[in-house]
């Protein structure tokens, strides 16, 4: 677990002092990477179904463009929040926030699709707070590669961790892309 004073892979202990690394650390990776992958992926899943997003929502495709664009929006001051809830806790800390609000924004989100047709505008406005949400969550994850890949791996594996940590979230970017159109073929698909 990374706690306090050193975490999994802390320094110390250990014949010689040297760093220690655990088995866990692919599973710590694997799971960053499981959410930071989500994460990209709610974040453009509307862009290739726009059309049909906007007639879904009944809305036109300003407001269909404005829930991906919220993500850019609201980067700077989820940043500022993943900053510190990283300095005030742990990389522990800022991952399980970072999680949190992405599993809320998603049920949000879900739960404006799911809404009768009838609730008209309300559908769009809750899917645009679960996006709002799912978009603040994001710098947890942008910007913590390194982080993870400095406490859980050891020197010689850093570069590696980082990498596929990083790699994560443009091939979500990507599946987020292609899927939603695979799967939507009309309006009335949620």
């Amino acid at each position: 677990a990374l706690g306090a004073g050193g975490g999994a892979g802390g320094t110390g202990g250990g014949k010689g002092g040297g760093y220690r690394a655990y088995g866990a650390r692919w599973l710590m990776l694997a799971l960053f990477c499981s959410v930071t992958f989500t994460n990209a992926f709610l974040w453009i899943c509307f862009a290739s179904i726009s059309t049909f997003t906007g007639q879904f929502l009944d809305v036109g495709n300003t407001a269909v463009n404005l829930l991906s664009l919220v993500f850019m929006f609201m980067y700077p001051p989820g940043t500022l929040l993943s900053a510190y809830v990283y300095d005030r806790w742990d990389l522990r800390v800022g991952l399980s926030v970072g999680a949190a609000m992405n599993c809320v924004g998603a049920w949000v989100r879900f739960v404006g699709v799911a809404m009768p047709a009838d609730a008209g505008v309300w559908r769009y406005v809750i899917v645009m707070v679960g996006q709002t949400i799912c978009a603040v969550a994001q710098p947890f994850f942008t910007n913590s590669p390194a982080k993870l890949a400095g406490r859980w791996f050891p020197v010689k594996e850093r570069e590696l961790a980082t990498t596929i940590a990083a790699m994560l979230n443009p091939l979500g970017n990507a599946a987020g892309a292609v899927v939603p159109s695979i799967i939507v073929t009309a309006a009335g698909e949620p």
